[in-house]
């Protein structure tokens, strides 16, 4: 544990912080300077001797919207039984659950052990005595 004197205040602390926020602020800024407005090309235009041709695709093969039902009755907060597909799911959503989870937890032992470090102790110090420390 660092000495209470290597502690940082409650100024520098707050100086810490408007700094970070000055930088992100001075990075978002120059993000959005720097990209400008989006436009989209026109299409290309035909090598000489050919015909234009314009190819409208209506529906795309996608696994996860039913070929024998209507669509509209699919789309809500609660979807019918028959919508959808079998493709749902699987062993990467798992992980995916299991990766949000274990982060999850990870922050709340980093914010509770933060919070014990930081406690002040029963008679008011701020400093935490030596038998504190060794039993941790």
């Amino acid at each position: 544990m660092r000495p209470p004197e290597a502690r940082s205040s409650p100024a520098r602390r707050t100086g810490r912080s408007r700094h970070a926020i000055a930088v992100a602020v001075v990075t978002l800024a120059t993000l959005v300077a720097v990209t400008g407005p989006v436009a989209a090309s026109p299409p290309p235009s035909p090598p000489p001797g050919e015909e234009a041709t314009t190819t409208t695709t209506t529906f795309a093969d996608n696994e996860f919207i039913p070929e024998n039902v209507n669509l509209s009755d699919c789309i809500s907060g609660v979807p019918r039984p028959g919508c959808g597909s079998e493709a749902r799911g699987g062993w990467r959503q798992s992980l995916v659950f299991v990766a949000m989870a274990a982060g999850l937890a990870f922050i709340g032992w980093r914010i509770i052990r933060s919070a014990r470090r930081n406690r002040p102790d029963a008679d008011g110090s701020d400093v935490q005595n030596d038998e504190t420390t060794v039993a941790r």
